[in-house]
């Protein structure tokens, strides 16, 4: 009995050693099945055989006007064409830019390129949002940009952004109608805008003497500077205040000057080329001869300081700011050349050669290039069309221009210690 029962204990034990041996399915693994698997997997992750889609996408973002953009556009289809690469191009509302390149730098979002304006750069270095690009600038190419842009772009010993274009300010002004108000030029000193003021006040409806868009400072800053001397400004401004106009819209001006309805306007060289008509005359917005500086418009691209693209930024701005690009977006948008040698008769036509100079020649813009300028230059405007409103007293407005310009705290006698250091704008 114990010999049989041992016999069926051994069956048992050999019959669950077999099951355990076998598949639940009953079916032996295949190899070639495996394999298969195997390989259906990888296809699923493996990136396509386009290069171009292998590679990270360069991120750029812009600030320009439909026509300027366009051009822009073009320029880096033809790019990635001859490079194969991605390179993701936004535009961005000039009116809306600042304020939302500032926020995506500061979470860390920003496009790998930014393009700014030039007087952005030192507020966006200071805070650590870019990467300095002197690695660029060598040899001959550290002396192709106008002098003046180049101070603007630099920052604590390092260069910060890479320029692309120039809009200077001008002033436009109707030669008829400064011809029945019998002169032939329009004055630079306070004594032909008085002479001027006092043919204006003749007529029951005339003109205004001057318009500006208070939204945008440079152009009163501009206008400011075209009256001549600090000194000078205090009963000047108070005799002209009623002779001026001030708008929120830009565009509003081209109007008024079509009508007749002033005498001279403030405007950049991109803007008249795209809207003059008629016979209208410009020229530089203070000539050399008053001792002011002269201020223009630029954009310089810049790289963020969290791109993991440093080399292939570079490499696309290089491409975006030789002699042959900022030719080609010239003759399509009319944005000047940021380059020195380009400021030529022949290169530049239509630009008056007073202007030319100005630009190839200055070395400043009279500005002190704080972290605080953009929102200084802000409050200038505002603060300038509430002088024109009679809302504020003209201390107010000299108290804002002082926080600015590196030449309006001066003394009128340079021998008068007593003076310096205090506004010679007073309210009178």
């Amino acid at each position: 009995m114990s010999n049989k029962r041992n016999t069926i204990m051994l069956f048992v034990m050999l019959l669950l050693i077999l099951l355990l041996l076998t598949p639940m399915n009953g079916v032996t693994p295949n190899r070639n099945t495996e394999k298969r698997e195997q390989d259906t997997n990888q296809i699923a992750v493996e990136p396509s055989g386009d290069p171009t889609e292998r590679e990270e996408k360069l991120s750029v973002s812009v600030n320009l006007e439909p026509d300027e953009f366009a051009v822009l556009q073009t320029m880096n289809q033809q790019y990635m064409r001859e490079h194969q690469v991605v390179v993701e191009l936004s535009n961005t509302y000039p009116e809306d830019a600042y304020q939302r390149y500032a926020e995506q730098a500061m979470l860390g979002d920003a496009a790998d390129v930014m393009l700014l304006q030039s007087e952005w750069v030192n507020k966006f270095a200071v805070s650590g949002y870019l990467l300095p690009v002197d690695s660029y600038f060598s040899g001959v190419a550290a002396s192709e940009p106008l002098d003046w842009i180049m101070n603007q772009v630099k920052w604590n010993g390092y260069i910060w952004g890479i320029p692309k274009d120039v809009d200077p300010y001008i002033l436009v002004w109707n030669p008829k109608l400064l011809r029945e108000l019998s002169m032939d030029q329009l004055p630079s000193e306070k004594e032909g805008w008085i002479n001027l003021e006092r043919h204006l006040a003749k007529l029951p409806n005339g003109p205004y003497l001057m318009a500006a868009d208070q939204n945008d400072g440079y152009q009163i800053l501009s206008l400011l500077r075209r009256l001549g001397r600090t000194g000078d400004m205090s009963t000047l401004l108070e005799s002209l205040r009623p002779h001026l106009y001030m708008t929120k819209d830009s565009t509003t001006l081209w109007g008024m000057m079509a009508r007749g309805e002033v005498l001279a306007i403030l405007s950049t060289f991109s803007a008249w080329q795209q809207h003059h008509h008629g016979e209208l005359s410009i020229e530089a917005v203070n000539p050399a001869q008053n001792g002011k500086s002269y201020w223009a418009r630029s954009q310089s691209f810049v790289i963020s300081s969290k791109t993991r693209l440093e080399k292939e930024a570079k490499d696309w701005i290089q491409a975006m700011t030789t002699s042959k690009a900022q030719e080609e977006v010239f003759q399509e948008s009319r944005m000047l050349p940021s380059l020195k040698y380009m400021y030529t008769p022949s290169s530049l036509p239509a630009l008056p050669g007073a202007i030319r100079d100005r630009l190839a020649q200055m070395t400043d813009l009279g500005i002190k290039n704080s972290p605080s300028h953009v929102q200084e230059m802000k409050k200038l405007g505002h603060v300038f069309g509430q002088y024109v409103q009679n809302l504020v007293p003209l201390q107010t407005l000299a108290l804002q221009l002082e926080s600015l310009e590196m030449d309006t705290i001066k003394s009128v006698d340079p021998h008068d210690e007593s003076e310096k250091g205090t506004s010679t704008m007073v309210n009178p």
